[in-house]
């Protein structure tokens, strides 16, 4: 069992991100995972099908493999309510806590750091058991941004987006009437097998696709 530490700094010294407060709630809560190891990277499998494959799926927990047929190559858990949502993911690249505070989404990192993704645009929000479509922007520290667009009903589509509209990662689930999804299809388009951040726009826009924020419906 893969138990999730916070780190040893408290939450009070982490430096202010973007001018948010300094003494935001860490979004690492003790959290489990199974023990199923990821041995070889994701982009290894660029262009190959790959899949979120549930383990332990219910209305408040959700567990999932990511798989290319028999390989296992991440993890993700997700605790759901009404109110809000967090999510632990790991990869042979990382490891990542999600938390979704109104309509902003926080990422912790292993290491300490921290990461905010952002609504844009406008529109409607759809209630479980659909997706609730969003539109957001990822922005690293190194200066790169990455967009998330979704569309569809009941079939819902997360796809990111480089700052040039070039698709790097399309996320594929159906979302069944008062029933968690049974599993979703992953695509890693060829302009997103080199990019560091392979791992985590994986595992962010499955976080989403279960359970994303309130996040506008796109411009």
């Amino acid at each position: 069992m893969f138990i999730w530490m916070p780190p040893t700094e408290g939450p009070d010294s982490w430096p202010a991100l973007n001018q948010e407060p300094a003494n935001q709630p860490s979004a690492s809560d003790f959290f489990a995972l199974p023990d199923s190891v990821a041995s070889r990277a994701i982009r290894d499998f660029a262009g190959m099908p790959l899949r979120w494959e549930p383990l332990k799926v219910d209305f408040r927990q959700q567990t999932y493999e990511l798989h290319c047929g028999e390989e296992i190559l991440g993890l993700m858990h997700c605790e759901i309510n009404w109110r809000s949502c967090r999510g632990l993911a790991r990869t042979k690249e990382g490891t990542w806590s999600f938390r979704t505070r109104g309509a902003v989404a926080e990422i912790e990192t292993d290491k300490g750091d921290r990461l905010l993704v952002r609504p844009y645009g406008n529109g409607p929000v759809l209630m479980p058991p659909f997706p609730m479509l969003c539109s957001a922007t990822l922005s690293l520290p190194n200066g790169d941004d990455y967009f998330l667009k979704s569309w569809g009903f009941f079939t819902a589509h997360f796809r990111w987006l480089a700052a040039d509209n070039t698709s790097l990662v399309t996320a594929s689930v159906r979302h069944r009437f008062m029933t968690p999804p049974r599993g979703g299809d992953v695509e890693v388009h060829a302009p997103a097998a080199a990019l560091p951040e392979l791992d985590l726009l994986i595992t962010l826009g499955w976080y989403f696709a279960l359970a994303p924020p309130v996040f506008g419906g796109g411009p």
